[in-house]
């Protein structure tokens, strides 16, 4: 993770709190406030990985039978 520059606020990709860029993080593409948010970030990103993995298995299963 590679500290935020600027003095200008962004948004937390997370929580949606407004905070200035210099004292934020960010993670691959996302803007976090703290440690804290970018895991649940994290986590939030990997069940929708796998949500739609099962949706389209579900639609493979379909095409099959």
């Amino acid at each position: 993770m590679i500290k935020g520059e600027g003095n200008r606020k962004r948004k937390c990709k997370s929580c949606e709190v407004k905070i200035p860029a210099c004292e934020g993080l960010i993670c691959g593409v996302n803007f976090v406030c703290s440690i804290k948010c970018a895991y649940q970030l994290g986590k939030k990103q990997i069940d929708k990985q796998k949500a739609k993995a099962m949706i389209s298995e579900n639609k493979k299963q379909e095409k099959r039978t």
